[in-house]
């Protein structure tokens, strides 16, 4: 026989061996699930990394950005001179009241841009005359202007502004002591969403405008920024030339800054998208697991008898090796088929985070660290079972003797298999903590599951009461007779199950509590500036407009100096941007006998009423710069320093739109200070006209909307919980394969004993019951494990990642483990039904050696 004759002869029975085997179906689907969703986070996140990467400029008119809290220093533009291949733009913003000819009033964010605005990306203005809110680039109604198109005393606004303040181009308004005409209507700007002002209407000026406006003056609250744009290849050294030359009050903005909103957004979502997947994987993997060692204890007589007609070992390895190989393939496939497709839904929820920019088109090439998986998840769970195969004396096969249950060992699989596993997830987290973190929990309680099964089985056999029927003692008699096997099948269910629990009851409280939502009652204006005798009348307007007085809470400017004596470590402060911008700023300190609503105490007491001079710092605070109970703290405030003890740690929610700070004090600390007040006030929308005469008869108060800056928020984290769950069905999947695999288990061995027992006479009346009642044990144990696994790991996460204590809600979760007894049961009577029907004599003769 030529030699591809053979091979093709080979390659036929190699088919013929795996023709029938039950858990190929679950192979191949554990694989596809497995790199879908792998495949379409990677090309998502890669999305996500060019969007912000190559559009960045967009929002930060410029490939760099210095930010800066007062002019440029001379050194800034001794360095510029130095570097004619670089470009720059300069623009200050700030905050300010403009006026209308008719009175109104309205916060502004004020913009000043000078020559070159923008070096990046457009501002889009409306053609005069235009209405359109939903112009386009394509639009002819759409003018594209810059810095060049604005001259002295002219703006461009907002058309929210427009709206508020009744404002058309050629009108004018107010700006500091000087009257501007509105030269035109924006559409998009540059750095829109860049941060907190862009939720306040826009103002455009040129810089000559703002300068003979009178708004900057030596200490003004306002931001200067030089916009740069220089060669790809030279940025690095621009960059680096640049953070030699900040100093306090001065940073660098870089591409990966551009949006710190969305950025911060955008971590969360790829932390939980990591988790997802992490979770999706594991479980993939576990059912990859058993379907291998399902298809294994199916082929072993099949491969003996091919043994036992002379075919080597090594060209049977082979044969089998590629053939599963071709099934790999087969799965990795359809994963990246389904991961396309997943992907494309998941950049549409995404949309709205790069509303300004879109998301750029994914790169085919980036999945392939999910193809890389599918063929790692073969070869580190289907490889040793072939070894096995092989190594099978195929005269211990036949004459069924039973062989060692696996080359390398229990232990030694486990070591492996765990090994494949921590590579996998430490690749796919990111981060090792998270990866040794997921794969800890899971094995652990994996293997709790199992261990917990037989030695309750064994005690409950153990300690039965004399007169137990003969039925429960043959059931629990058949399940601690083959510990592996229903140690494997119990923990294989409650793990899958554990899954579907967390996903289906647990995950809709975690990400109800991650996502950006306030109370109904939330506050939706900031009333600022208030000075210490303003608080009565304001108090009295409220009262006669029927609005409930606000709580005015009085604002003591202080930077921090030191803590426990010694300033802040400045490894601590380079090492860490926001520790950095934290300890550069002034912290509005405010003091307070009464602990304030959605505030929770951490760790140590509350001051109270206390007279001497302690306060209470917020949690992410202390952990920032490592503060704890019963240290010092320093404060700069107005030329004195205070010094106050920390007596407690506080956990807040700062999307409550309520007044937060970092730092509460008593008042013995800080009330000898001057300080102004603010207050949070929900004010209806058919209360307009009362706003407008608050600003009217108190000028210097500023109010300020906070609407449209909770509506966002919400909008983005409704998106990205939508995207969230999309990503989560992925782990529901690969939890219900670990479901139907674990049931599956058991069924070749419990075929066998059935036949053993009905060739000795047990009678099919007891069979039923005695089959029926050891899958109810089996599903109730898995049942009971899983429903105590996903309440702690549900309380746990919710501790871990959002610090708030989680209520279980042991209703749904014991209804649906009831659900799932029976419904074991029932299957277990179903399945009876199929042992049953089959000649005990055929059953054990095809029975492999386990």
């Amino acid at each position: 026989m030529r030699s591809w004759q053979r091979g093709w002869h080979h390659w036929r029975l190699s088919r013929a061996l795996l023709d029938g085997a039950g858990g190929l179906w679950a192979l191949v689907a554990a694989l596809a699930v497995a790199v879908s969703c792998v495949a379409s986070v990677a090309w998502l996140n890669d999305r996500l990394t060019s969007t912000l990467v190559t559009e960045a400029g967009a929002w930060l008119a410029g490939d760099l950005q210095i930010a800066s809290s007062r002019p440029f220093a001379a050194r800034w533009h001794g360095w510029r001179a130095q570097h004619p291949e670089i470009r720059v733009a300069e623009s200050v913003t700030t905050t300010s009241m403009v006026r209308t000819p008719q009175g109104d009033r309205q916060l502004v964010a004020l913009r000043a841009i000078g020559p070159g605005y923008p070096l990046r990306g457009t501002i889009r203005l409306r053609a005069a005359g235009s209405t359109d809110e939903a112009a386009t680039e394509e639009n002819p109604r759409l003018v594209i202007v810059d810095a060049a198109n604005l001259t002295s005393n002219q703006a461009w606004i907002d058309a929210r502004l427009s709206a508020l303040l009744g404002l058309r181009e050629g009108m004018t308004f107010a700006l500091g002591r000087s009257e501007v005409v509105v030269a035109g209507i924006l559409e998009s700007t540059p750095e829109q969403g860049a941060d907190f002002l862009s939720f306040l209407p826009e103002v455009i000026v040129s810089t000559e405008t703002l300068d003979g406006s009178g708004l900057i003056a030596p200490g003004s609250r306002a931001t200067w920024r030089w916009h740069i744009v220089a060669p790809q290849a030279a940025l690095p050294q621009i960059k680096a030339e640049i953070e030699a030359l900040l100093q306090p009050g001065e940073r660098l903005v870089a591409v990966d800054e551009a949006q710190p909103s969305v950025k911060t957004l955008l971590e969360q979502v790829q932390r939980f998208l990591r988790l997802g997947t992490i979770a999706a994987v594991v479980l993939a993997a576990v059912a990859v697991a058993l379907a291998a060692r399902r298809v294994a204890l199916q082929l072993t007589r099949r491969v003996a008898v091919v043994r036992a007609l002379g075919i080597s070992r090594l060209r049977l390895l082979m044969l089998l090796g590629l053939r599963f190989l071709v099934l790999a393939a087969l799965g990795v496939g359809a994963g990246l088929v389904i991961g396309w497709g997943a992907q494309s839904l998941f950049a549409e929820l995404l949309q709205a985070l790069v509303a300004h920019t879109g998301l750029a088109p994914a790169a085919f090439v980036a999945g392939w660290p999910a193809a890389l998986l599918g063929f790692v998840l073969v070869a580190a769970f289907v490889t040793p079972w072939l070894v096995w195969l092989v190594r099978l004396p195929p005269i211990a096969v036949l004459r069924h003797v039973a062989p060692p249950s696996h080359p390398l060992g229990w232990l030694g699989w486990v070591l492996a298999t765990s090994g494949a596993l921590a590579g996998v997830t430490v690749a796919l987290a990111g981060e090792w903590q998270l990866a040794v973190t997921a794969l800890a929990v899971i094995a652990a309680i994996t293997c709790g599951f199992g261990v917990l099964a037989i030695v309750l089985l064994r005690f409950a056999y153990r300690f039965l009461p004399q007169r137990t029927p003969t039925p429960v003692r043959l059931i629990l008699l058949f399940l601690v007779r083959q510990p592996l096997t229903v140690a494997i099948q119990v923990a294989a269910l409650a793990v899958g199950l554990t899954a579907i629990w967390l996903l289906l009851f647990v995950r809709s409280d975690l990400l109800a509590a991650w996502r950006y939502q306030t109370p109904p009652d939330a506050p939706n204006r900031f009333v600022i500036n208030v000075m210490p005798d303003q608080v009565a009348p304001l108090t009295a307007q409220f009262e006669k407009a029927g609005i409930a007085p606000p709580r005015f809470w009085p604002m003591v400017r202080g930077r921090l100096q030191s803590i426990n004596g010694a300033p802040i470590p400045q490894a601590l402060l380079d090492a860490n941007p926001r520790a950095e911008r934290l300890a550069n700023r002034e912290f509005n300190l405010t003091w307070s006998t009464a602990l304030p609503e959605d505030n929770r105490i951490v760790a140590g007491r509350w001051h109270g009423d206390s007279t001497a001079r302690e306060a209470s710092v917020e949690a992410g605070l202390a952990k920032l710069f490592d503060i704890k109970v019963g240290d010092t703290v320093t404060f700069g405030i107005a030329g004195e320093t205070v010094t106050v003890s920390i007596t407690s740690i506080r956990a807040l929610r700062w999307e409550s739109m309520r007044p937060n700070f970092f730092f509460i004090t008593t008042p013995a600390a800080l009330e000898h200070f001057p300080a102004i007040f603010m207050a949070a006030i929900r004010l209806p929308p058919h209360e307009r006209a009362f706003e407008r005469t608050l600003v009217a008869q108190f000028p210097n108060v500023t109010v300020i909307d906070v609407e449209q800056l909770r509506a966002e928020f919400e909008r983005l984290s409704n998106d990205v919980t939508r995207l969230l769950e999309a990503v989560f069905a992925f782990a529901l999947a690969a939890g219900g394969l670990v479901l139907l695999l674990g049931w599956a288990a058991g069924d070749e061995r419990r075929a066998q004993q059935v036949a053993l027992l009905r060739a000795l006479g047990l009678q099919e009346r007891v069979a039923h019951p005695f089959l029926l009642g050891e899958a109810a044990t089996v599903g109730a144990l898995a049942a009971l494990f899983s429903v105590l696994a996903a309440s702690l790991l549900g309380s746990w996460l919710a501790y871990r990642l959002f610090d708030l204590l989680l209520p279980v809600r042991w209703g749904p979760l014991a209804a649906a483990a009831l659900i799932v007894a029976v419904l074991v049961g029932i299957l277990g009577w179903w399945r009876a039904k199929g042992l049953l029907a089959q000649p005990p004599l055929t059953v054990l003769r095809a029975a492999s050696p386990q």
